[in-house]
């Protein structure tokens, strides 16, 4: 198997995790990154040859940058929290995705791992049933629309190659480089105020996924599946609460923090208000409807198929991702801005 990795979005949350993987399995990388994008952490990796700038909605971006019989990881994809429309959710996540399946195709890449999102079948878990890859896709946003768009390219791109692919539907991700409006980040600034407002009694599973945890998972499938086309569920095994979530970004952020509860139906009222409040604004709050289904269990996966396939087990806990969060959040005086200092 090829030991050339070629990764887009690579200074991301997601892609720089999934760089220091590979750095440490041997890999030769060639990392893809934005013009603005801070290079700083790919620069000290030793098998990290060479970072390219560039757009992937820009063909010309890509010419002779894909090595010949390269595996290519696709972690780049506009964030949910770029509130952005749905055009240019499109265009950044599926003709940015069509361009690169075409210079992968060229340069006769040997496997395609493309990094989707469970934002393609939506917040629909229960108590009695978690999110399995046969579900149907349903994606009810602009962000999990454009995903599974280019769910639909990839599986195109199989059919004309026959190109061995991975298309990993990645569940919500907690970690260092993690995008200013995601839900982790809002939940540290959440959590230095005085009270903490927390949807229901907090002892449903809430899915949180170290970044760390899902790169082992992504290199543990690229190794192991290496024909076909395969969809698969990136998530973690250990199942934890949302008040465990809660208490450990607590002792880390503000442990004198209040937490005061609001009961399920109220939550998912004031939900509703939320997301008509979004689509007037355009502005991403906790409030939104599909923010609090996922905060009252919505996001639970199933990864059995990871588990039995991969023979995949989690070696991060939530305690080392929560400390390894809430310590690059300081750093990077991401809330600096909105006046937040934390401690």
């Amino acid at each position: 198997m090829s030991k050339i990795a070629f990764v887009t979005g690579a200074a991301g949350q997601l892609g720089s995790a999934l760089v220091e993987k590979l750095d440490k399995e041997g890999y030769e990388i060639i990392a893809f990154i934005k013009e603005h994008h801070d290079d700083s952490l790919l620069r000290i990796l030793p098998h990290v040859t060479k970072v390219v700038r560039g757009d992937l909605k820009k063909p010309e971006s890509l010419l002779g940058q894909i090595p010949q019989g390269a595996i290519v990881f696709h972690c780049y994809s506009l964030s949910p929290g770029a509130n952005a429309s749905e055009d240019v959710y499109m265009a950044e996540n599926k003709v940015g995705t069509q361009n690169l399946l075409r210079a992968a195709k060229e340069a006769k890449v040997i496997q395609f791992v493309y990094m989707s999102s469970c934002s393609v079948i939506g917040p629909k878990a229960t108590p009695s049933h978690a999110i399995a890859e046969r579900d149907p896709p349903s994606p009810n946003e602009p962000y999990g629309r454009s995903k599974y768009a280019a769910e639909l390219e990839i599986r195109k791109f199989y059919d004309e190659t026959l190109i061995p692919t991975l298309i990993l539907r990645i569940f919500p991700l907690y970690g260092p480089r993690a995008h200013r409006n995601s839900t982790p980040v809002r939940l540290c600034k959440l959590l230095s105020q005085e009270r903490f407002f927390m949807v229901g009694d907090g002892n449903n599973h809430y899915e949180f996924c170290f970044s760390r945890n899902a790169a082992e998972g992504i290199v543990l499938a690229s190794q192991k599946i290496r024909s076909g086309i395969e969809i698969m569920n990136i998530s973690e095994p250990v199942r934890r609460t949302y008040n465990e979530v809660i208490n450990e970004l607590a002792k880390q952020v503000n442990p004198h923090v209040k937490i005061v509860r609001i009961p399920k139906i109220p939550a998912l009222m004031i939900g509703v208000g939320g997301e008509i409040a979004f689509k007037i604004f355009r502005k991403r709050t906790i409030t939104r409807l599909r923010t609090v289904q996922g905060l009252l269990g919505g996001w639970k996966s199933d990864c059995s198929k990871e588990v039995s396939m991969l023979g995949y087990t989690q070696r991060y806990q939530l305690e080392d991702g929560c400390a390894e969060l809430v310590e690059w959040v300081k750093k990077s005086k991401v809330l600096e801005s909105e006046g937040i200092k934390l401690a």
